[in-house]
């Protein structure tokens, strides 16, 4: 399911974003500019769309280098993949409603789609996300040490207080949206 991004031009030249490929993962974002920019070594600087989007609540927006300029001559994104490692790690949010925990320690839990469970694991349980940035300054013939890029793992130990967490869980679960920062 592609999210509906509502999309506002602030300059007539500018570009709306498009799928260039059937099989494309993301839309190709232009700049806005009205002439050539020139950046001197190490030089920063931010170059405008010409657009204003609204990005829908649970998703992101990412600007990522596609071309071979970044990986040639250095042109990239600040914070962008290159510049930083990111593990990210999406805990299962609907439980089996019977078992702990599985032979294979995770056939027990799966995932939503739109927040809604599946027949098989109807349980609601929070949504946990966990995302970590490690610095790095060159990605080439980097590895994780627990295998391929699928491979990061994390686990989840409860040390909230049990009535917040109640109330939490029971206002984002029937209340959505929901505001972790409500006060009682």
């Amino acid at each position: 399911m592609r999210p509906r991004v509502e999309i506002v031009k602030l300059r007539p030249d500018a570009i709306v974003p498009k799928y260039m490929t059937d099989d494309a993962a993301g839309m190709d974002l232009c700049a806005a500019i009205d002439g050539p920019v020139e950046l001197a070594p190490g030089q920063r600087r931010m170059i405008g769309t010409g657009l204003a989007m609204a990005i829908p609540r649970g998703f992101e927006g990412q600007v990522r280098p596609r071309s071979g300029l970044a990986r040639m001559h250095g042109v990239t994104c600040a914070n962008a993949p290159g510049s930083a490692l990111r593990l990210h790690v999406r805990f299962p949010n609907c439980w089996d409603g019977r078992r702990l925990d599985s032979p294979d320690h995770h056939s027990h839990m799966a995932h939503s789609r739109g927040y809604v469970c599946p027949a098989s694991h109807p349980v609601k349980v929070p949504l946990i996300r966990l995302l970590i940035r490690y610095p790095i300054t060159d990605g080439h013939g980097l590895m994780l040490a627990s295998g391929g890029q699928l491979t990061g793992h994390a686990d989840f130990f409860n040390a909230w207080d049990q009535s917040k967490l109640e109330r939490l869980v029971d206002e984002c679960f029937h209340d959505r949206p929901c505001d972790p920062n409500h006060s009682d």
